[in-house]
């Protein structure tokens, strides 16, 4: 199991203290494939990625250099009581390990990388720019003071061509280094990349470092796109017009350093009623947590069946009642009352029955690890 093409920027190792000065281990997921540098009492636990298996140790490749950058956790495990409480409080019926104690007990704080890429940009670019100028018109209006003229001012815009050369350095641009870079963002928020600092073991500490799945060369285009836009933004700016157009650049991408920052989480996790673990994530800077909200069927179907046990009783003591009332007529009243309510908690019965699997349908889309 490896977590990229062996080179010889990326030897293998099984200790990275030599390396990066930390007292980690590489372990692996025999799931997801993904690979963690973690501490030697962590090779074991759950995958924080995928949550489908336990880690393994194992060598891996890792990168000669250090991280250049960390972000540090601005939350601290205090803060994580009130943000997980926030993310359980709306779930009506869950799993008993779904608590914000429960999943407190579980967090562990892991780092996952960004590559960041310095490298220069030499070539020629194309553009139409365009300026504002006004126009100025007049339009006749007939009302009770009979014709009159208006005067209007209209603002357009004119087009023209640029052309030019550029050369341009420009450091640290942000490239996803995971595959599922994306759909993480989308649960847990952006991170301030201003705030990162210098590495240091220190800064790291004793957190998991989740090691880059995507590759140099999966990552080119990315990196090209990248240094488009901020070459575009640049001619644009040159241009010192109002709007721009059609922006197409010839150039070349020299001398690139690729470097790595950490970004800093909490993973965490609750079984379903399956017992399968639904991974949670909080950005360590922010706080923002994501990950899907199961509500427990197996719950809704207890709490169904007490329900409808209850009306069933009613129904039960209802009909003793009209049996009664043969004898004493004013049970009959009572028989009446009994029966409405009964019938009432019966179909009250249905909204634990039917609620869990509804709830559950909008966090489909909200996995941490799909398959």
């Amino acid at each position: 199991m490896t977590n990229a093409e062996q080179t010889p920027d990326l030897p293998v190792v099984e200790d990275v203290r030599s390396l990066w000065g930390l007292d980690l281990r590489p372990a692996g997921c025999p799931k997801c494939k993904q690979v963690h540098l973690v501490r030697e009492n962590q090779a074991e636990q759950l995958c924080p990625h995928c949550g489908g298996a336990n880690l393994k140790p194992q060598p891996a490749l890792l990168r000669r250099d250090p991280p250049e950058m960390v972000l540090p956790f601005m939350r601290k495990p205090a803060d994580l009581t009130a943000i997980l409480t926030g993310f359980t409080k709306d779930v009506w019926l869950h799993t008993d390990s779904f608590t914000p104690e429960a999943m407190l007990r579980r967090a562990v704080p892991v780092f996952w990388p960004m590559w960041l890429v310095d490298g220069d940009v030499t070539g020629t670019w194309k553009a139409e720019v365009g300026f504002n100028y006004e126009v100025k018109s007049s339009q006749e209006a007939y009302g009770s003071a009979g014709w009159q003229t208006q005067e209007r001012i209209e603002t357009r815009i004119r087009w023209e061509p640029r052309a030019g050369q550029i050369q341009r350095h420009y450091d640290n641009i942000p490239i996803y280094a995971i595959s599922n870079f994306n759909s993480m963002s989308a649960l847990v928020g952006d991170f301030n990349l201003q705030a990162a600092v210098p590495y240091t073991p220190a800064a790291v500490g004793s957190a998991m470092i989740r090691l880059p799945d995507k590759k140099k060369d999966d990552a080119s285009l990315t990196v090209e796109n990248a240094f488009i836009k901020r070459s575009e933004a640049d001619c644009y700016r040159a241009a010192a017009a109002q709007h721009a157009r059609n922006f197409r650049l010839n150039a070349q991408y020299p001398n690139q350093n690729w470097t790595q920052l950490l970004m800093p989480l909490y993973v965490t996790f609750y079984l379903d009623d399956e017992g399968v673990p639904q991974m949670v994530l909080i950005n360590g800077q922010s706080g923002q947590i994501g990950g899907p909200r199961l509500a427990s069927q197996k719950k809704g179907w207890e709490m169904a069946g007490m329900v409808a046990a209850a009306g069933g009783i009613l129904l039960i003591l209802a009909f003793i009642c009209m049996m009664l009332s043969v004898v004493f007529p004013p049970a009959a009243v009572i028989c009446i009352l009994l029966g409405l309510l009964g019938f009432a908690v019966l179909l009250g019965a249905i909204v634990p029955a039917a609620w869990p699997s509804q709830w559950n349908r909008s966090q489909r889309e909200l996995k941490v690890y799909k398959a």
